[in-house]
């Protein structure tokens, strides 16, 4: 069961969890949150409810190895970060974006953004404990919706909102 339908993403864990932002704020103000499920099935549960100055969260991400979960968290004041979210709703800054933004973690140790006003971002990213290693580069101009599957292969949106067509690449760019 979902509690509406304003999602803002969802992220598939390793630990039988999947954890969704509801009420992201296109139509919802303030009202959402963080919630995960079970992947068998059931019902869903809050983690975690907009705290006041916040309008929602988007691309909720869970962490290899119980590194947590992170979020895009869009403010009142038009500010965005990337924040881990920890059980008991503590907010943790891990980067401050230049607008919306979908994210997605590399096994290469590599936080992956593709911005709302276009590009493709990779960051270094610690797991233990988290924090950022390095500056950011971009992958490419137009990027957006990344996606990295376990053993490194990065898929992408070519371009934002309007892509006919996934993008696949290896490590080697290729």
């Amino acid at each position: 069961d979902v509690p509406g339908t304003d999602i803002g993403g969802a992220s598939w864990g390793t630990e039988g969890i999947i954890v969704f932002s509801w009420g992201a704020g296109w139509s919802v103000r303030g009202g959402g949150g963080l919630f995960e499920v079970p992947d068998a099935g059931g019902a869903s549960a809050l983690l975690v409810k907009a705290n006041e100055g916040e309008i929602g969260f988007t691309s909720p991400l869970v962490l290899p190895n119980r590194a947590g979960v992170l979020a895009v968290v869009n403010y009142n004041d038009r500010t965005w970060k990337v924040v881990r979210i920890s059980k008991d709703g503590l907010r943790e800054p891990v980067l401050d974006i230049q607008g919306s933004a979908q994210i997605a973690y590399s096994p290469s140790g590599d936080l992956l953004y593709g911005l709302g006003t276009g590009g493709l971002w990779a960051v270094p990213l610690r797991l233990s404990p988290l924090g950022i290693t390095g500056k950011s580069v971009r992958v490419t101009e137009e990027g957006s919706a990344p996606s990295v599957t376990a053993d490194g292969r990065l898929v992408y949106m070519p371009k934002l909102l309007s892509a006919l067509r996934f993008v696949w690449v290896n490590q080697r760019c290729q």
